[in-house]
């Protein structure tokens, strides 16, 4: 068994809601139920444990949607100190990150994710288009990505790079990954993500995750 800690907590400023995006609606469901009712599905999944912004709110769907075994922590100031928390609830050797603005996230890749064996593994999605930093280099687009979720750790390595970071008073990490390399010399086994695992952020990706939800529910 595993367990999950699917981070929750997003106040949806950048997506200019006016609330939290992890409570918009996508084709009339709540965006945070996709991934949790995806996680149902998998047997070796155990507790999930929500940081959540809006203890009330969060309940009041879990309950609509009939979501069972998890356990609710309060957010933190930044994502970093979110997992921290959600890390103090964990029983299992290892633990699965998840974002609950990732609605399409499948159970392909999730069971993926929970069969590499490693440390700690970390999906990225692949580039199309060139790579160029703003220096002027160059970079071969098939040797990078953007990070995705979920990502799977070693709890040990994670709790005590987590420790580390709060000890040195660093706590603006965006991704898991980034500290864990920070604070140790270990690398990610990193493998493929997929291409409609998007991270719901913007206004913008609101409408593209309609398209998503459009594309993969209306073929024939």
């Amino acid at each position: 068994m595993i367990d999950v800690i699917y981070l929750s907590g997003g106040s949806g400023v950048r997506a200019d809601l006016g609330y939290p995006k992890q409570f918009a609606r996508l084709k009339g469901k709540p965006i945070l139920i996709y991934g949790l009712e995806t996680l149902r599905k998998i047997k070796e999944i155990g507790k999930i444990i929500i940081s959540a912004n809006n203890f009330y709110k969060t309940e009041m769907i879990l309950t609509d949607y009939y979501i069972k075994n998890y356990e609710l922590v309060e957010k933190g100031e930044t994502r970093q100190l979110s997992v921290y928390n959600a890390l103090k609830k964990c029983e299992t050797d290892y633990v699965l990150i998840m974002e609950a603005v990732r609605p399409f996230c499948s159970e392909k890749l999730i069971r993926k994710v929970l069969k590499f064996t490693g440390d700690f593994i970390v999906p990225r999605s692949s580039f199309y288009s060139t790579v160029i930093q703003d220096f002027g280099k160059v970079i071969d687009r098939d040797f990078c990505g953007e990070v995705q979720m979920p990502q799977k750790y070693q709890f040990k390595l994670l709790n005590e790079c987590h420790e580390k970071a709060k000890k040195t008073n660093l706590l603006n990490f965006t991704d898991d990954s980034a500290l864990v390399m920070n604070f140790s010399n270990i690398k990610p086994k990193v493998l493929k993500g997929e291409q409609c695992n998007i991270k719901i952020t913007t206004p913008l990706d609101l409408v593209i995750a309609e398209g998503i939800y459009e594309y993969y529910n209306n073929r024939e």
